[in-house]
């Protein structure tokens, strides 16, 4: 059976062209058209948990990255996020075992002082930009507890690089992202951003170098890498991966946060519940490792703000074989070189998985609730899932309670949606700050 094929209006292209409407674009679609549908010749959406399993864990060796991952080779090159096979395994080996759940207890100091010292920086009645907030907050986690060295100062140059990276990507992702590639205006924006984040890594891997790689950071475990042969990692080979951490291991939690502040300031009554938690559970002490777990509520906010609001909003595979799938019986034949597309924004608002879907509900969350498989899937899956999944929800419950300790935000406007390789917020997501008494 093949999936059909939906019509696409001008309207329709214009929408998707634009692409700030696409993660609702591609829920109507399904909702309209079904489980399965084909976008186009050789894009298919797939909106059903069941056919989320089978293309992100079922025969992996049958699904290779798309067409949006090998565009991040333009910053990341070949890092655990873009490459493929004997080389991605390779990697992951290498760095898997520093976001163990055994080695959690490591960070979890580091995350709350960096926490702390953005919250320091804040006055009630300030006005600031909770997306640059949480942005900075974030690489300084990352920088400090997963490099082991800070980059004090310069925070605010990796930030808005890294910001100039994603929004050029965005454009990158259109149908014409190709032509937009060439043109001396995209390459020679792209190269600054890139320029200035090569030049932080750089000095990054050279520091620990001098240091002589001793650490269990990152890149002191990338410079101690030896093959069978006895061969290092050259430093163009660590600073792919390097970068690769820094991007997603700030930007996908930073957006978490800075989404689950605008819920915060929308719905009284689970803030005040969140606030009552961290009252509870820290007082005026400072958190540790330990009070993550004791945080439940604090955590069903995030949780429902990444069902909602999934930073990582899609995920695709390409075919590299022809293979079939199964939904409702039905089989469907895809042929070599299909890509997938599997939305979680989608899937997690289908009120089939998910009672009442479109409303903000932590609760559903506490107890016992367990979602069904695959309805829910903010950090991927599979044997390409996000690597540091138990890291980044530690970093974003011991960063939430540490700044709900003292303060609250309000929301001055809507809240306006970019999504890109994340799910991020358009331009500036103003609030204003309120000392809690």
């Amino acid at each position: 059976m093949t999936p059909p094929l939906i019509p696409l209006s001008p309207a329709l292209l214009c929408s998707i062209f634009r692409g700030r409407d696409l993660p609702f674009i591609l829920r109507r679609i399904a909702r309209r058209h079904g489980d399965l549908v084909q976008m186009r010749e050789g894009i298919w959406l797939a909106s059903h948990p069941e056919l989320v399993q089978q293309i992100l864990v079922a025969n992996p060796t049958k699904w290779s990255k798309h067409r949006g991952i090998e565009k991040t080779k333009l910053l990341l090159g070949e890092g655990i996020l873009g490459s493929e096979g004997d080389l991605h395994r390779s990697r992951r080996r290498v760095l898997q075992p520093l976001f163990a759940t055994s080695r959690l207890s490591l960070y979890a100091d580091t995350i709350v002082q960096c926490a702390l010292e953005t919250r320091e920086g804040w006055r009630g009645g300030q006005t600031v930009d909770m997306g640059a907030e949480m942005s900075i907050l974030a690489l300084r986690i990352v920088t400090r507890s997963v490099f082991g060295i800070g980059i004090d100062g310069k925070e605010q140059q990796v930030s808005s690089a890294l910001d100039e990276a994603m929004r050029l990507f965005n454009g990158s992702m259109t149908p014409i992202g190709d032509w937009l590639e060439t043109l001396p205006y995209f390459q020679r924006r792209f190269g600054k951003a890139r320029s200035q984040l090569d030049e932080i890594v750089y000095d990054l891997i050279e520091t620990k170098r001098r240091e002589g790689a001793v650490g269990e950071d990152v890149v002191s475990v990338l410079l101690r890498v030896r093959d069978e042969e006895g061969n290092g990692l050259n430093d163009e080979a660590i600073r792919d991966e390097a970068m690769t951490l820094l991007l997603a291991g700030h930007e996908t939690t930073a957006n978490a946060m800075t989404f689950a502040w605008w819920f915060l300031s929308r719905y009284a009554s689970v803030r005040q519940n969140m606030e009552a938690e961290v009252d509870s559970v820290l007082g005026n002490v400072t958190a540790n490792y330990e009070d993550a777990r004791s945080l439940p509520w604090t955590r069903a906010v995030l949780s429902e703000t990444m069902r909602l609001l999934p930073p990582a909003w899609i995920v695709g595979r390409r075919a590299t074989q022809d293979l079939t799938l199964e939904s409702a019986g039905r089989t469907y034949p895809v042929p070599a070189g299909t890509t997938l597309l599997a939305s979680s924004f989608v899937v997690h608002r289908d009120g089939r998985f998910w009672p009442e879907p479109r409303r903000f509900d932590p609760s559903r969350w506490m107890g016992d609730f367990t979602p069904t498989k695959w309805s829910y899937f903010p950090f991927g899956g599979g044997h390409r899932a996000c690597l540091a999944e138990g890291f980044a929800w530690m970093e974003a419950v011991l960063a939430l309670a540490t700044l709900a300790q003292q303060f609250r935000a309000h929301e001055f406007g809507p809240l306006l949606l970019e999504p890109s390789v994340t799910l991020r917020p358009y331009k500036k997501l103003l609030m204003r700050l309120e000392k809690r008494s």
